[in-house]
């Protein structure tokens, strides 16, 4: 195993990012030399972002750098203020390491620093899935800083840590920060959030409002007030409360493994004005509103000499960091700010070779921007759900019912092992009720056919699903049939012409549609959940509605009356008009094909569907119709359909990190613990005036008042366990600690 642990650290590859710009207050070059004397383990490089130094200042550093093997990368910045953001994000784009580390060109650690920190991100990226962590920074004082020009050795290293216990009354530390910008991280996650906001010039927030951005999407349990900058310093903070408590856990790690960094000191530099400062709080400030939006989506770096994949949303679909790793240098035009007579000049300005479309049939602007970049043979990718629940196709044929890719579940490898994973997902799908929008309680099919026919024998069951009039398919792709009004008005008149013989017809109006249709002779369903509906027919109906799959999936014959990606036969028949599907019910002559239906789903559901979780919402969308919104999107498998050709990415979401189970929560827990103690008092509070059916409106300082009366009385029982038997008073507080 040790051996296994000492390979895989080995191949880690880390790029260490240090800006730098020369300065009067102090020498630069002394401070890149001290990085020439560290043991650097395999893998691990500098790269030093010179940010505008003048020209002999910039040859010095540039002579280091090429003198010990580090790489440089010049910004001719000379008449711009320093910008440690856009360095880094130069950095970013130049690198081509899996992590990085953002380190100040002022810090020195020990000898052996960066094997330390290669073993964290193989144990706490690597194997733990963590996002990053930082490392906590003590900062010295002049006198400590005089003679230090090379790394720590043991002896110095273990008096500095130690020092930092007692920094308050220390010589050598001027100030111990627990979190510092000193952070570790993979490289591309760095550039799907975006790198830094080069809007921050001078000194100031930059590195807040990166660290915001990665751990706004982290799976854990937020503090209160996440969003809301605690000024506090790090050293006295012990309330639950605001995004730094939560940073500095990702530093505290490090600390209770014993790995600090050390700044040397050095004169304040000009650009840290009050006036810049200020300016930059300001800036955080609004970016941190936007960051607290649920749909709102970050914007990745864009790196201008590499082939383009266009992006006009932030649709959580499309826009999404596993989506990403195929697409890997995005960019975003909102669809509002493209002008479609441009798109030969965007197409050659921004090398764009993809471009990523949601529901290109939306709008009249989408479509004439997506038929545009076809016409120009730009390879364009169609992203939306599916037709099975949870599923995403991404597909470069097109939109549903117009993309050939479905085509190649002729030549899918329908192997023993897919037949036996089909089998279950079908099972599965059956048993769980899984649906694509939410449906009523399961009875079963038998119970439906009791309640719908009661005991009448030998008949058999037409089921019609009628779709949301607003859906794209149905306006769209309705085939011979013209209009899905027409569709209407053939289902009602199979109603006559079935009448007096042995099909009976149930239909059910999609569970987002406001327009309900109500079909004389015929029986509404939509109080039954869809599976017991799929279970209780023998046929099925449809425009082109994704319950075409699901009927597959049932192991019923489908007639579409327009057109439909699973329309290939003798998965489905083409129907024109009542007439001929009542010919092709009497008739009986189109038999279902069991073992072709589940070669079709598992060509979706081993070859051509993605599949992720999210979260759902409904908005009105039109008058006739409700609209499913799909929030907090994780890819669990994602597959990308190109030139049919699939692309595969193993989506591996980071693990939910169960922070308060863990004792790096333990100074914030009895905030917390009191915290929530509060909470229930309040609920209690309100509860009891309900349940005596006071309907007076309670005031704010009615339910102030009665929460001071009730803590009051909790405290003082508190108190007086503890003076009693302070053993099971900490005993029976660390024991309810969640």
């Amino acid at each position: 195993m040790g051996f296994m642990m000492k390979k895989s650290i080995d191949n880690i590859s880390l790029d260490v990012i240090v800006p730098v710009r020369s300065r009067l207050e102090y020498n630069v070059c002394e401070r890149i030399l001290i990085r020439s004397e560290y043991k650097l383990p395999k893998g691990v490089n500098y790269l030093i972002v010179d940010y505008g130094s003048e020209k002999e200042e910039s040859e010095k550093i540039r002579n280091i750098c090429e003198s010990n093997k580090f790489k440089y990368l010049y910004i001719d910045a000379r008449n711009s203020l320093w910008n440690a953001s856009k360095a880094r994000n130069a950095a970013l784009l130049h690198s081509e390491a899996d992590y990085v580390l953002f380190e100040d060109v002022d810090l020195v650690s020990d000898y052996d620093f960066y094997h330390k920190i290669k073993k964290q991100i193989y144990t706490l990226l690597v194997q733990k899935k963590w996002p990053f962590f930082a490392v906590p920074v003590a900062y010295l004082s002049e006198e400590a800083s005089l003679d230090l020009m090379s790394p720590l050795d043991e002896y110095e290293y273990d008096l500095f840590t130690t020092e930092i216990f007692d920094s308050n009354h220390s010589d050598i530390i001027d100030f111990y920060a627990p979190a510092s910008s000193l952070l570790v991280c993979r490289r591309d996650k760095a550039i799907f959030v975006g790198g830094y906001d080069e809007s921050f010039e001078g000194w100031g927030f930059e590195d807040s409002d990166f660290w915001v951005k990665l751990l706004r999407d982290i799976d854990i349990e937020k503090p209160k007030d996440f969003y809301k900058l605690d000024t506090r310093p790090y050293n006295n903070q012990v309330e639950w409360r605001g995004w730094r408590t939560l940073f500095r856990i990702f530093a505290d790690v490090c600390a209770q493994k014993g790995i600090y960094s050390f700044h040397k000191w050095h004169p304040i530099a000009e650009h840290r004005s009050d006036y810049i400062r200020a300016k930059n709080h300001k800036i955080f400030l609004k970016n941190s509103i936007n960051y607290s939006k649920n749909n709102y989506a970050l914007t990745p770096l864009w790196n201008q000499n590499k082939e383009t994949t266009l992006f006009l949303s932030r649709n959580p679909h499309s826009f999404n960091e596993y989506v990403f790793k195929k697409f890997d240098n995005p960019l975003l035009i909102e669809e509002k700010d493209f002008v479609v007579n441009d798109i030969d000049d965007v197409i050659l300005k921004y090398n764009i070779t993809n471009v990523v479309f949601n529901n290109p049939y939306g709008n009249i602007k989408r479509l004439a921007i997506y038929e545009a970049f076809r016409e120009r043979n730009i390879k364009c990718f169609v992203v939306e759900r599916g037709a099975l629940p949870g599923s995403i196709y991404i597909d470069q044929g097109g939109f549903c019912a117009e993309s050939k890719s479905y085509l190649n579940f002729v030549n899918h490898d329908f192997s023993e092992e897919n037949y036996l994973k089909t089998v279950d997902y079908v099972n599965e799908l059956k048993t769980k009720g899984a649906s694509l929008e939410p449906q009523s309680g399961m009875i079963g099919s038998d119970n439906l056919k009791r309640e719908v026919f009661g005991s009448t024998k030998g008949y058999k069951v037409l089921f019609i699903a009628f779709q949301s009039p607003s859906d794209t398919i149905t306006n769209f792709f309705c085939n011979q049939v013209g209009t899905y009004d027409n569709f209407v008005n053939q289902v009602m008149m199979l109603s006559v012409l079935l009448e007096d013989t042995e099909w009976k017809i149930i239909y059910k109006n999609h569970p987002l549609s406001l327009s309900k249709v109500e079909v004389p002779g015929a029986i509404n369903v939509d109080k039954y959940h869809i599976g017991d509906i799929l279970e209780a027919c023998d046929s099925v109906a449809l425009i082109n509605s994704g319950v075409g799959v699901l009927a597959a999936a049932y192991g019923k014959p489908v007639y579409c009356f327009g057109q439909a990606f699973y329309q290939l036969e003798p998965l489905s028949y083409n129907v024109h008009d009542a007439k001929g599907l009542v010919k092709l019910l009497i008739n009986n002559n189109e038999q279902f094909n069991k073992e072709l239906s589940l070669k079709f789903i598992s060509f979706l559901i081993n070859d051509f569907y993605s599949f992720a979780t999210w979260t759902r919402e409904e908005r009105n969308h039109t008058k006739e119709a409700k609209l499913s919104i799909s929030k907090d999107i994780k890819y669990t498998e994602i597959r990308i359909w190109d030139d049919s050709k699939v692309y595969e990415v193993f989506a591996e979401n980071g693990r939910f990190i169960d922070l308060k189970s863990s004792h790096l929560f333990d100074r914030y827990r009895l905030e917390d613990y009191l915290s929530r103690e509060k909470n229930k008092e309040t609920k209690s509070i309100v509860r009891s005036k309900e349940a005596v059916g006071n309907t007076k409106k309670v005031s704010k300082n009615d339910l102030i008042k009665e929460e001071s009366i009730g803590k009051k009385g909790i405290l003082k029982k508190k108190v007086e366990k503890l003076v009693r038997d302070p053993n099971q008073f900490f005993l029976d507080f660390f024991s309810k600690r969640v």
